[in-house]
């Protein structure tokens, strides 16, 4: 008897969304303080966003992190928590931890807090 397997989609089927990732930067707002002002870094990042379950967002809140989304990313992008945001449409993501699957910077999994302005 055969055991039966579900297939597993491939990382270029699970990204089918396209994203811009932004960077923070400071600039003069001419009263002698700063700015933040975001930047497009990367734009058309495949990517793939799935909202986070309940069970997952109360382990996440026991390490103090906020999110409410999972968010695929291919290719060699360098992200860093603090200066980076993800953005979909009219939609905003802020980055809340970042992780290297085998770390071949091929896949990135970013678990993000959408913000609602």
């Amino acid at each position: 008897m055969l055991l039966s397997r579900r297939p597993r989609k491939s990382l270029a089927s699970q990204c089918r969304h396209y994203c811009n990732i932004e960077e923070r930067q400071y600039a003069d707002d001419g009263q002698g303080g700063s700015v933040d002002i975001w930047a497009v870094v990367s734009e058309n990042v495949p990517m793939s966003l799935t909202p986070l379950n309940t069970r997952r967002k109360e382990e996440y809140r026991t390490f103090n992190i906020n999110a409410s989304h999972e968010v695929k990313i291919r290719g060699e992008i360098t992200l860093v928590e603090s200066n980076n945001q993800i953005t979909f449409g009219t939609r905003t993501f802020e980055i809340k931890t970042i992780e290297d699957v085998q770390e071949r910077g091929i896949e990135l999994i970013c678990i993000c807090l959408e913000r609602r302005e």
